[in-house]
């Protein structure tokens, strides 16, 4: 037992002192507290974890910002459901619900998702996803949200320098 709990005059257990109550009381008090910020820093992460950025410079290496639902994941098979020239030239508007081969195929995309992918068309007429200027060249594409959307079409606004 604790000094403060045990009377060895008479070998039986002592009231608690006040100073004894006040280190339990305060060390409740802490736990709580600890709790609560703890609570709350477990939201906060939840709430603002991993944003996605749209890569600015990705975009404007780019020929077209092509939205399109994936396919056949496996393979590759998107149907282009919008197309978006990076110079703001009209489109080829029969390449709309076409289904393409998009390269290269990403691990992470799932059958029946819209995606947005910024993308080039090599000299023999295969779409390719552009690189960004990242380590190991990362082809990144976005999930299809307004949001995502809202931000590229900022991007593709602003004055182009050369």
């Amino acid at each position: 037992m604790a000094a403060d709990t045990f009377s060895p005059a008479n070998n039986h257990p002592a009231e608690p002192t006040a100073s004894g109550q006040k280190v339990r009381s305060g060390l409740f008090r802490a736990i709580i507290v600890t709790f609560i910020w703890l609570g709350i820093l477990a939201v906060l992460s939840l709430w603002t974890a991993n944003p996605v950025t749209v890569n600015l410079a990705q975009v404007r290496h780019s020929h077209f910002i092509l939205t399109g639902r994936i396919v056949d994941a496996q393979a590759g098979s998107v149907e282009i459901e919008s197309l978006k020239r990076i110079d703001n030239q009209p489109v080829d508007k029969t390449l709309l619900n076409q289904t393409i081969s998009l390269h290269p195929i990403a691990s992470h995309w799932k059958n029946d998702t819209q995606r947005i992918f910024p993308v080039y068309r090599d000299a023999i007429g295969n779409w390719n996803i552009t690189p960004a200027p990242l380590e190991n060249n990362m082809h990144i594409d976005y999930p299809a949200t307004e949001k995502i959307n809202n931000e590229i079409d900022l991007i593709l606004k602003q004055p182009r320098s050369n």
